[in-house]
């Protein structure tokens, strides 16, 4: 029997909790550029005042990571955004691991909450004697993700090493999208 792949249909009701969009804006206002009419690009309904998102169409999300990456000439934006922002803006999803009693706990928990953050991805673990592998479901075309993927997954790293207090390593990380060859 042959196995065919589900290939997820665009969605434009699939929604995020948009902590990737704010910190993107923050980004581009430090470099003093408008986030406004990137926004308005990428399908993300302007705010009054300069209010930040609260929530955002996923697809939104990831088309604004890129469109903001081109304005800032940063081709690795997913991960520079996951490295120094204080973890607890990714709300109840944060809290519900760092309430968790023990890594293995935390990280089923994300599995189990993470749609109440992006609804546009499914978490699954493998468990094995020494070894767990956490494996994500798109909802969305996953080519397309490429800077989101990468914010988070070393969010999820980062969340890890802070609550433990340990420099977890993977041993290994893959991506379906390809290295980024304008890094050195």
């Amino acid at each position: 029997m042959v196995s065919r792949m589900r290939v997820p249909t665009k969605n434009v009701f699939l929604t995020a909790d948009g902590v990737a969009t704010r910190l993107a804006i923050r980004e581009l206002k430090k470099a003093k550029i408008d986030p406004g009419p990137l926004l308005a690009k990428a399908g993300i309904s302007l705010l009054p005042r300069g209010e930040e998102p609260k929530q955002v169409g996923a697809e939104s999300q990831i088309r604004f990571l890129e469109i903001a990456a081109e304005a800032l000439g940063d081709s690795a934006l997913g991960l520079h955004l996951a490295q120094h922002f204080d973890l607890r803006e990714c709300g109840m999803l944060y809290y519900v691991l760092a309430a968790s009693p023990n890594i293995g706990e935390a990280i089923r928990n994300l599995a189990r909450y993470l749609a109440v953050s992006n609804e546009s991805v499914r978490l699954s673990i493998y468990e094995k004697a020494k070894s767990t592998v956490l494996a994500a479901d798109y909802k969305i075309l996953r080519h397309t993700d490429r800077l989101f993927a990468e914010y988070g997954y070393a969010v999820v790293l980062r969340a890890c090493r802070e609550l433990t207090g340990r420099n977890l390593s993977p041993k290994a990380v893959i991506f379906v999208h390809g290295l980024n060859t304008d890094e050195p």
